[in-house]
């Protein structure tokens, strides 16, 4: 490469430039200032973001003199950013709360500390690190690379629509688009790829996950905590997720400086770290088994339903953020960085790891552990070297003993305690949740997804059996045994209790990807088809499979019916047509899914709440949802939090499932609550469990009895004035 073809840029300059507009927009913001047709509020958001998520990781590399290729550079930047914040955060967190300085967690205290530790850390840079960085000149954008580039906006456009009109029209066209790009783009320049990577991870989180955007944290509720609280407690006992700073304390920082809510900052910063996963996907794979495998490799991962349906983004955030660290701790490993650098950058690889999720830790800990045995085993050469096992376990348990009292050591051992006495139920569906699922029926749609899944996870194992044979060759071996390691952690969920299936899968998947393919190609060796078309084959399979997983095809089915007869995982892209159907997949939908005033009304009640027990179908039931979170959430109503009570005058719901009370055998009684939502009042169903539903207008004589103390026209909140009423 000439040096014409080299771009340098001036580190430290465009570092000391971003630092004065983003402190800049922060002034005057907070001072009201207002500049036509420029909104201060969203520069700020778009400046502060790319000052904290790209300029301290970007300083590390020029300070440890590391040169890397521009999408290296991105990736490398980006999750050394994310680390830094977290422990720069969490020493600032510390020092204030020995010294009972409240709010460290404010506007003022974070900006003027960030201000010290970026302008200390281009010091750095300028004395001893590389002020200039260079890279390969990047192409000018041409037709192709703008076509990528609208799949994210029109997918922002149709997942707008959905949200607020109910229509998936745009979307299901955004989504047959995608359904085609593996196959559209394998013949492209490999140099295109990263990005159409990146382009359809995030159109793909964002095309459903608007609609929860904005009202709830759902699972991640600790964010909304610390943000609250001004400062991250690390003796609050009662939750396993305290210990998690990438989420508590991260995610308030970013926002606090961004000056964005919290909530919203919450899912959009969310959205952004997970489409940078494949990408980093891409280039880990790329390293040892070609472009075009690692594209499919990775558009294989996007494909999942575990990633682009709202779980990912509602419950497994923090799973997320530590299969990104995974896979930043990956990339140094096998990068060409000097070894003294890599041992320099581990802690910031590992650390984030641990104080990402517990469980995904913890699964991470027994890859690490079954991967040093095989190769001890087999004498191979070590690419993650035994000292850095040893130094991830005792973090791992470091901080986890030190932090919340212990209640991520006391969890991992209950759960242990639990999926062991309950060894004799392994062949029991309701004991064995991969059991329950593998049997059960659903839908068309889900049911050829679900046999879909089966299907890759035999890959997986195929491909695990194939390489100990040697019939997989990979040009980094000991990078094998450890894809290896990863499959065979799948084997824990055939155990009763096991947890975490699709946390698991989206991480065993992350090293094993290609096992896949490789897999899927050695089927076809009988075809006799050379590597190219047999790739083509591949790209066809995941093809239909994202038409049944994404809703395209459910759409399809029911438009022919005139009825609604199948839908899919992806259940927003079926809403209207199981809003108006007659009760299938609604479990389905209502499971995670609540309207925005569902939400206000849930959260008018905790405020209003006597103690008393409220009544509630299926899905409330199980996910009682408030601007806060989920259930768990009550942990933190009226208890101190950093010294401070927070949330107070909240009560949370004593939930008892409606069913009890609608068999007729049991009454409600005085002073006791029954909460009808949208889809009980406006569509007519309450949800019983996932196979029954039935008419509220059954029962509406029985609930005119009760005093009405909430009704927003769609939410109905009764409460019992008498002694007891009988509902049958």
């Amino acid at each position: 490469m000439t040096e014409d073809n080299k771009v340098e840029i001036n580190i430290t300059g465009i570092a000391l430039s971003i630092q004065f507009a983003a402190l800049g927009l922060i002034c005057a913001d907070i001072m009201g200032i207002s500049i036509p047709i420029i909104s201060i509020p969203i520069l700020r958001y778009i400046v502060v973001f790319v000052y904290l998520a790209f300029i301290p990781g970007i300083l590390i590399l020029s300070i440890l003199r590391i040169n890397l290729k521009f999408i290296d550079l991105i990736l490398f930047s980006f999750g050394l950013s994310l680390s830094f914040v977290t422990i720069s955060a969490l020493f600032e967190n510390v020092i204030a709360f020995i010294l009972n300085v409240e709010n460290p967690i404010s506007e003022i205290y974070l900006t003027v500390f960030y201000s010290i530790i970026i302008v200390f850390l281009i010091l750095l840079s300028k004395w001893r690190g590389c002020t200039f960085i260079a890279f390969d000149r990047l192409d000018r954008l041409n037709l192709k690379s703008i076509a990528i580039l609208f799949i994210p906006i029109f997918s922002i456009f149709g997942g707008i629509s959905l949200k607020y009109q109910g229509e998936s029209y745009f979307l299901l066209f955004v989504l047959m688009i995608i359904s085609g790009i593996p196959f559209l783009s394998l013949n492209l320049k490999n140099k295109y790829y990263p990005l159409i990577i990146w382009a359809v991870s995030f159109s793909l989180l964002i095309h459903t996950n608007l609609s929860y955007a904005g009202k709830s944290f759902y699972e991640t509720f600790l964010p909304g905590i610390v943000y609250t609280a001004g400062i991250w407690d690390p003796l609050f006992p009662y939750e396993p997720n305290n210990s998690l700073l990438t989420t508590s304390l991260m995610l308030p920082v970013f926002s606090k400086l961004m000056g964005i809510d919290i909530i919203w900052g919450v899912h959009i910063i969310s959205w952004i770290v997970m489409a940078f996963i494949p990408v980093g996907m891409y280039k880990l794979h790329s390293k040892f088994h070609g472009y075009k495998v690692a594209f499919l490799s990775s558009f294989l991962y996007i494909f999942m339903p575990f990633y682009y349906t709202q779980e990912w983004v509602m419950y497994a955030q923090r799973t997320a953020f530590a299969l990104l660290f995974i896979t930043l701790f990956l990339l140094v490993v096998y990068s060409d960085i000097e070894l003294i650098k890599k041992k320099i950058l581990f802690p910031f690889c590992l650390f984030p790891i641990i104080a990402s999720h517990y469980g995904a830790a913890y699964f991470f800990l027994i890859i690490l552990t079954v991967y040093e045995l095989l190769i001890k085993i087999f004498k191979m050469k070590e690419g993650i070297k035994l000292n850095t096992y040893l130094l991830y376990t005792a973090l791992l348990f470091f901080w986890y003993i030190c932090t919340s009292s212990a209640s991520n050591v006391i969890w991992i051992g209950n759960l242990i305690f639990d999926v062991f006495s309950n060894l004799s139920k392994i062949l029991q569906p309701n004991d064995n949740y991969t059991l329950k699922l593998l049997f059960s029926t659903d839908s068309y749609s889900i049911d050829v997804v679900k046999y879909f899944n089966v299907f890759i996870i035999m890959l997986l194992f195929i491909g695990a059996f194939l390489y100990t044979q040697k019939k997989i060759q990979i040009n980094r071996p000991e990078y094998g045994v450890l894809s290896v390691s990863s499959v065979l952690i799948l084997v824990t969920q055939i155990l009763p209790h096991s947890m975490g299936n699709g946390r698991l899968l989206s991480m065993v998947l992350i090293f094993a990807s290609p096992l896949c393919i490789y897999s899927f190609l050695f089927l076809l060796k009988p075809v006799k088809l050379d590597h190219n078309k047999a790739l083509t084959i591949f790209s066809i399979f995941l093809f239909v499979f994202f038409i049944f997983g994404s809703g395209i095809s459910s759409n399809i089915i029911n438009k022919a019916s005139g009825t609604t007869v199948d839908y899919s995982i992806n259940r927003q892209m079926d809403r209207l047509a199981i809003q108006e159907g007659d009760g299938k997949g609604k479990w389905l939908l209502y499971w995670p899914y609540r309207l925005d005033s569902t939400i206000d009304a849930t959260d008018w009640f905790v405020m209003h709440n006597s103690g008393k027990p409220i009544y509630l179908d299926w899905c409330l039931y199980y996910h009682f949802i408030t601007h806060e979170g989920t259930s768990d959430i009550h942990k933190f109503y009226n208890v101190e939090y950093g010294r401070k009570k927070i949330f107070t005058n909240m009560v949370m719901a004593n939930k008892i499932l409606m069913s009890d009370v609608l068999s007729g055998t049991k009454p409600v009684n005085r002073g006791e609550y029954l909460f009808l939502v949208h889809h009980n009042t406006i569509e007519n169903s309450i949800i019983i469990d996932e196979k029954n539903v039935i008419k509220t207008s059954d029962y509406a004589e029985h609930f005119a009895e009760m005093d009405c103390i909430y009704n927003d026209g769609g939410n109905i909140l009764f409460q019992m004035n008498r002694n007891e009423l009988y509902l049958q």
